[in-house]
């Protein structure tokens, strides 16, 4: 996966925030676009999971994501996406539910996706955060930045401050709990949200818009053979839908969740990679 980063200071114009983007990387950085607009600038690396098509140019707005977007990215799609987030951006959005919205029921997969414009940006976080987004705030709350990298939005966001609790937590558990981050200033935005940043006047609006819920828990009677079922016809789709081109790659443990996965990989479908199953143009299967 790769990233994106987002600046509201006037300083980081041009490529500043590509160049700060690609720091992380060491010289092999994905390659990437910049843009600049009124209220501050957006860089995005190009995401190979996207076949490097996940920068999206249409008049003067910009529709980028990073991670696994599991989505047909039509023009059409594209265009009502860009119609709800500037219906999302008005003075009269209001409590809008979108939960019953088909465009955005259209989302599927692990990814962040950012859409903006001259008026502002609206960034949108996957189900469960699988892809995270942080947001930075300066001494006063104001929001800063916001990217894929919580170290260098904490980098552009001035001193840093360390969470000394969330450090501990993360040496303690392996990661601090949600929504914080080891930067006291730093937090992970909810997931299943669009998140609105909008330039009015000197200030700077947010929102946030929830488009999706985990279901309700099943209480009293249920089948689980027809549970099980369910579950089985959703991951193959969800595996099948994730195989594009005629060759896929996949990095596994070679454990049970990874032979689950190799087979539910379509015949057709070439494998390569390491420790996982090769099929060669003759179909025969061999470890």
């Amino acid at each position: 996966m790769c990233d994106f980063l987002i600046g509201f200071d006037p300083i980081y114009r041009e490529s500043c925030l590509l160049d700060i983007l690609a720091k992380p990387y060491e010289g092999a950085a994905p390659k990437g676009r910049f843009f600049d607009f009124p209220w501050g600038s957006m860089a995005v690396l190009e995401e190979r999971l996207a076949d490097n098509r996940n920068i999206i140019v249409r008049g003067d707005v910009i529709v980028a994501w990073v991670g696994d977007l599991v989505l047909d990215v039509s023009d059409q799609f594209v265009a009502r996406l860009v119609d709800r987030i500037r219906g999302l951006m008005g003075a009269n959005a209001g409590d809008a539910d979108l939960q019953s919205d088909e465009v955005f029921q259209q989302l599927n997969g692990t990814f962040a996706l950012a859409v903006a414009d001259s008026s502002g940006v609206a960034v949108i976080t996957d189900m469960l955060a699988f892809t995270q987004v942080y947001v930075g705030k300066d001494t006063q709350g104001s929001v800063v930045c916001l990217g894929t990298h919580p170290d260098l939005v904490s980098a552009i966001c001035g001193t840093r401050r360390l969470d000394t609790v969330s450090v501990g937590e993360f040496l303690s558990q392996g990661t601090p709990r949600f929504p914080h981050t080891m930067y006291e200033n730093v937090k992970e935005l909810e997931p299943g949200t669009v998140h609105i940043f909008r330039a009015k006047g000197p200030k700077r609006q947010t929102r946030r818009f929830v488009y999706w819920y985990p279901p309700e828990e099943i209480q009293g009677q249920y089948d689980v053979g027809r549970l099980g079922r369910e579950l089985k016809e959703r991951l193959v789709v969800a595996i099948r839908d994730r195989c594009g081109g005629n060759r896929v790659g996949v990095t596994l443990s070679g454990g049970l969740d990874s032979r689950l996965i190799l087979a539910a990989v379509p015949q057709e479908y070439r494998l390569c990679g390491d420790n996982i199953l090769r099929l060669p143009e003759s179909g025969n299967a061999h470890s």
